[in-house]
């Protein structure tokens, strides 16, 4: 419970017109207990449990970058290689190959073989076999793991439709989003909650970006039946590079500058983070959410807000800008869960 009691201090000082990284809270917040270590031999990670396992990728899935994520891995099991690194291998080696042939392009499919390459249209992309990528942080390149003596694969994704669903894939999903005043929650780590943004693919010669958002519920931790929510706005910039006549995901660099007017409040001071890793430069900031009691439950609204985010990328010879409005949404979720921050 102390570390409940923590996390509602930390939350009392985010008023609803400031902006928050949330990756300062994995600093913060007592780490969970995780007992677990690097076989070498099998070049596998040991779980004495599946709670062990979820534990470790809750911790992960609390940081902002990948920098910090393999970080975390590295500190923990610093003679593991993960998918993640055989990814982040590949995208850092295709960042360089720009004039290459088809037989160099199957040289390269044959060498990161781990990752999924479905060759869909113009999709040329490769991607992680797993639909939560936290977990291939902590999975070796066949996405196994050791889990109680007994070696597990969580391979979850085996067709493009798989890959669409997880909204990582070149081409978007078919199914529309329900959009509505009201929403439902479902559990406590919910993603999308409500209204999405996505600006689509835009061309820029050889290069194509696409920026999304959305609203999303993260879980912050639990104890004697409680469980601390955080209310968080994820930001997506995504881009490619035309390959042998396809579009290719690949590494590079990106700032971001985003500010956000809730209900005409005025604009918050900027957010300011870098990426430079990936092909998709992902950040989360904390938006806060207005409370009423309703009974058994507490009714959470989401105030209708106007968003503004400058893009500064390598692979284009202009500032990208994006704005969105989100309108007021809201929820009723059972008193047991606390959802942060509030207005």
């Amino acid at each position: 419970m102390k570390k409940l009691l923590f996390i509602l201090v930390l939350f009392t000082f985010i008023g609803c017109n400031n902006i928050q990284d949330p990756s300062f809270m994995s600093n913060n917040v007592d780490s969970i207990s995780i007992t677990s270590n690097s076989n070498l031999e099998t070049s596998l990670i040991t779980f004495e449990s599946w709670k062990d396992f979820e534990n470790a990728v809750n911790e992960i899935s609390k940081l902002n970058t990948d920098s910090a994520k393999n970080e975390w891995v590295h500190n923990h099991y610093p003679n593991f290689t993960s998918l993640q690194n055989i990814y982040r291998n590949a995208m850092n080696e295709m960042a360089t190959l720009d004039d290459i042939d088809l037989n160099q392009f199957k040289a390269f499919e044959n060498k990161y073989k781990a990752l999924y390459f479905p060759h869909i249209g113009e999709d040329g992309g490769f991607y992680i076999p797993i639909k939560d990528t936290n977990k291939a942080y902590l999975t070796n390149s066949e996405c196994k793991i050791s889990i109680a003596g007994e070696i597990v694969s969580i391979k979850d994704i085996d067709d493009y439709e798989d890959l669409v669903s997880t909204g990582r894939a070149y081409y978007p999903s078919s199914i529309p989003m329900l959009v509505g005043s009201q929403l439902y929650f479902s559990n406590t780590n919910q993603d999308p909650m409500g209204t999405t943004f996505d600006s689509g693919w835009k061309q820029y010669g050889d290069r194509k970006v696409l920026f999304k958002s959305r609203r999303l519920l993260r879980e912050a931790g639990k104890d004697a039946g409680t469980i601390v929510c955080e209310s968080r706005l994820h930001l997506e910039f995504c881009f490619r590079k035309k390959v042998l006549g396809v579009w290719v995901n690949y590494s590079s660099w990106s700032s971001f500058s985003f500010s956000a007017n809730e209900s005409n409040k005025g604009w918050t001071e900027p957010f300011v983070c870098t990426h430079d890793e990936n092909s998709s430069h992902d950040s989360e900031v904390f938006i806060p959410l207005a409370i009423t009691d309703h009974g058994n439950d507490f009714c959470y609204t989401y105030p209708s807000t106007q968003f503004k985010i400058q893009i500064n990328f390598r692979g284009v010879n202009e500032l990208l800008n994006y704005s969105w409005t989100f309108p007021s949404e809201w929820f009723y979720a059972p008193k047991n869960v606390i959802i942060l921050p509030r207005c």
